[in-house]
């Protein structure tokens, strides 16, 4: 009769491991395409100002749309502070519109993998994947393609007044082709 209940123990318990193999999350079948996560304290979609930065307040609200996804309310959003789209394609043109206050020069718009803030203090615009430069007194607004050959995952958008960082946008890049037929709220859920 032991050796009944043993076996019928053993039974159970074997049965019980197997069940529990079905609640591990499945793996992404691809997971290059989900990059490398922002830290918790860092928001997407927010403007946010370098705190190696000599100038302030550098760009005051911020605008970005694409070409290849979102409808054309969301592409032509007014620039603000937070709420900015942050979800692009590889290879996608990213359009930006600025508002600024007391800034004259030269404006220089950089995509940069994504890195912590003190990581900037060494790095040279020109190491940028993609760049966009303009006069700020005549132009507030502009383009940049992000670079098709580009891992998808989180970048800096940097934005530099005659050569200081000012702010930056962290942006989201997606495979190409993975947003179009995507909805409005749909591309938000994945700015996380």
């Amino acid at each position: 009769m032991k050796r009944f209940v043993c076996l019928m123990l053993s039974l159970l318990l074997l049965a019980a491991l197997a069940g529990c193999k079905g609640t591990e999350p499945a793996p992404s079948a691809d997971p290059s395409q989900e990059g490398v996560p922002l830290p918790e304290n860092e928001v997407p979609g927010t403007l946010l100002y370098m705190p190696l930065s000599v100038r302030y307040p550098g760009v005051d609200a911020l605008a970005l749309s694409g070409d290849r996804a979102g409808s054309a309310e969301y592409n032509s959003k007014a620039p603000a502070k937070e709420g900015i789209r942050c979800v692009f394609e590889q290879g996608e043109n990213i359009g930006f519109t600025l508002e600024t206050t007391d800034l004259s020069g030269s404006l220089t718009v950089c995509l940069f993998a994504h890195r912590e803030f003190k990581d900037y203090k060494h790095v040279s615009l020109s190491d940028a994947l993609s760049s966009a430069v303009c006069d700020i007194a005549s132009v507030t607004s502009g383009s940049l393609a992000a670079p098709a050959d580009a891992a998808p995952g989180w970048y800096d958008l940097i934005f530099a007044v005659d050569g200081s960082m000012v702010s930056v946008c962290y942006v989201r890049l997606c495979a190409a082709g993975t947003l179009a037929g995507l909805s409005d709220g749909e591309l938000d859920k994945l700015a996380g």
